[in-house]
């Protein structure tokens, strides 16, 4: 059995994953066609890895998206914050008349 498929070539019924891009496709129907792209591969994977590794995604989503959205929260307040210092400001415009040639 072949693993490695290519744009446009009709499959099997499963499901492909895009190296390229990193989705997933699913194919429902024997012979339809993968989705176009250029420079793509897909690789068929296996409905059990489907199903183990589903569940894991999601589980690591859930766990990691608390912590993202603060820390992103604290690096946007923070970068905020510095820029209005007068530390910040005179750092950019010390870089503004070198990158002006004055």
């Amino acid at each position: 059995m072949r693993r490695k498929y290519y744009p446009g070539e009709a499959v099997p019924a499963g499901t492909y994953w895009n190296s390229k891009s990193l989705e997933m496709a699913t194919i429902s129907e024997d012979d339809e066609n993968l989705p176009a792209g250029e420079g793509v591969t897909y690789y068929r994977a296996p409905l059990p890895l489907v199903l183990l590794l589903g569940p894991l995604v999601g589980l690591a989503f859930v766990i990691f998206l608390p912590f993202a959205v603060p820390a992103i929260a604290i690096h946007a307040l923070a970068t905020r914050a510095w820029r209005a210092t007068p530390w910040a400001a005179r750092q950019r415009g010390a870089g503004a008349k070198v990158r002006s040639g004055r």
